[in-house]
């Protein structure tokens, strides 16, 4: 599950998880497997057959406001191929939602949310390429640090990077967006 968990001032409990599973007979016939597209032809049967290859992988957030007994419904925040996050709040109570990626290639990027997670910022940040797995702390210094599982010439190292937020301005540029509810999957909403 890869979850993380941060505790919000306001008392809230924000946590991340990985979210993933397989079609099941309930989901639409076109909802299609993206690992298993990538080696099957059109009309893409062996991509949409129940219970082969996975139709979600992504990173799921949720929310508790009684101290974890109950949590809100799963949202998804992350795109298919994100996820192992962690979450970090900075001292103005900005989160940052740090994630790993195998979508071109693997690394790591970010998205901001200035609302206690109920909203995030459309712009993703590009973190680090050719890592994966990291967790992010804040310093006393208000850098934050993330250590990741790197692979150089096939052998994998720690690695650690020493990085700042961008600035308010350039987070907003983008606007933001409030993540769906993970199910049920393949149905498409209108405004």
């Amino acid at each position: 599950a890869e979850p993380d968990l941060l505790a919000l001032p306001s008392g809230r409990l924000l946590a991340t998880v990985r979210y993933q599973r397989h079609k099941l007979p309930g989901d639409p016939d076109s909802l299609a497997s993206p690992h298993l597209m990538r080696t099957d032809t059109a009309p893409f049967t062996k991509s949409k057959q129940i219970g082969s290859g996975l139709i979600v992988r992504n990173t799921a957030i949720l929310h508790s406001d009684d101290n974890g007994k109950t949590w809100s419904t799963p949202r998804l925040v992350t795109g298919f191929d994100e996820q192992t996050a962690c979450l970090v709040r900075l001292p103005d109570n900005t989160i940052l939602l740090v994630f790993g990626h195998k979508t071109d290639g693997s690394g790591q990027r970010f998205m901001v949310s200035y609302d206690e997670g109920r909203s995030w910022s459309r712009t993703v940040f590009q973190l680090g390429r050719n890592c994966q797995y990291a967790s992010t702390v804040l310093l006393p210094d208000n850098h934050l640090v993330s250590v990741s599982h790197r692979i150089i010439d096939g052998v994998g190292i720690f690695h650690s990077r020493q990085w700042s937020p961008p600035d308010k301005a350039a987070t907003s540029a983008g606007g933001f967006w409030i993540p769906r509810p993970a199910e049920p999957l393949g149905i498409a909403r209108t405004r």
